[in-house]
């Protein structure tokens, strides 16, 4: 069984190349061979695809923006210190993971290669199965309980990045112990030195966070945020049209608005760009257009977050309203 393999579009690199994934559609599947001539359901293709077979045994979760601020509130109120952020990222961590041997049937691929079609069998996790996910998944998920209770790191997890809030004088040192764990787990190169930061202010899941004794302070990253412009703009400009990776990648991108940290603000506007990941021909339709105009206006506004951890006493105020719908009495 081999599945087809295609290059998704995942936005500009800084020399101004395209950065293409090579993505292969488990969730697609051929007609079985006495029904060759016969054209079957998408839904009915899904089912009987490599991904349609593949059960997750529980929900997955991670952890966000929202976890590490009360992580740091309690370091701030109850130990009396400002912490320091520390953050990793792990290098092609779907390929870090490798197939039985008897589970590698089910992971053909077929692609174009000048001009003919080739087929290959891939021998670790493939980017586009739902099991690698799943897979991934228990891996990033040991790394953090070893950091957490061998390494005494209260270290959170986010897919692939890893984020955490230390004393600032045993900061490098923490980053370090967790950088060869990682290495002796997962080889040498699992871990780039470009990957390890550390610092009073960084950024981390797309936001840059910036601590001090009374407050925090939170604004998206200024170069990411550039990023998703320049795709809203491409998809809203007459005969645009916004690619299922491209709508991923923005998704993700966005995922802060998501979180308490924000009130939440963009929970319901992005669930349109959720549901053009799984559009096949990237056009833009009337509900992905409101949501990319508003979330164009809401990027250009340069969102500041700015809280104190403990806030002052005051006295309390009453507001009574009357909610009668009638003319105020």
């Amino acid at each position: 069984r081999a599945v087809p393999g295609i290059g998704v579009q995942q936005g500009v690199k800084s020399d101004g190349t395209t950065k293409v994934r090579a993505v292969y559609n488990f969730s697609w599947c051929s007609p079985w061979p006495g029904e060759a001539t016969k054209r079957i359901s998408f839904r009915e293709g899904k089912a009987r695809s490599v991904n349609g077979c593949t059960c997750l045994p529980e929900k997955l979760s991670h952890d966000h923006l929202d976890d590490l601020i009360w992580y740091c509130r309690q370091l701030v109120l109850v130990c009396g210190f400002v912490p320091s952020l520390l953050k990793a990222d792990i290098a092609s961590a779907f390929r870090r993971i490798h197939l039985l041997p008897e589970h590698r049937w089910a992971a053909g691929i077929m692609y174009w290669y000048q001009g003919s079609i080739w087929t290959s069998v891939h021998k670790s996790s493939p980017f586009g199965a739902k099991a690698s996910v799943f897979n991934w998944e228990r891996v990033g998920r040991f790394l953090r309980a070893v950091a957490r209770r061998l390494l005494h790191i209260a270290m959170f997890e986010y897919v692939d990045d890893y984020f955490a809030a230390e004393h600032p004088d045993v900061v490098e040192h923490a980053l370090g112990c967790f950088a060869r764990v990682v290495r002796a787990l997962l080889g040498e190169d699992s871990i780039a030195a470009d990957k390890l930061m550390c610092g009073k202010s960084l950024e981390v899941l797309g936001v840059y966070v910036e601590l001090s004794r009374e407050r925090f302070m939170l604004r998206p990253s200024p170069g990411k945020m550039k990023k998703c412009l320049d795709v809203i703009e491409a998809a809203l400009a007459p005969g645009g049209s916004l690619a299922a990776g491209c709508a991923s990648k923005l998704a993700g991108r966005l995922q802060w608005a998501c979180q308490f940290m924000f009130y939440r603000l963009g929970r319901a506007m992005i669930r349109p760009i959720y549901s053009q990941c799984q559009s096949r021909c990237g056009v833009v339709g009337a509900d992905l257009k409101i949501a990319l105009g508003w979330w164009w206006q809401i990027l250009n506004t340069h969102i500041v977050e700015e809280r104190f951890w403990k806030f002052p006493a005051a006295p309390l105020a009453h507001l009574f309203v009357d909610a009668a719908g009638k003319s105020a009495r």
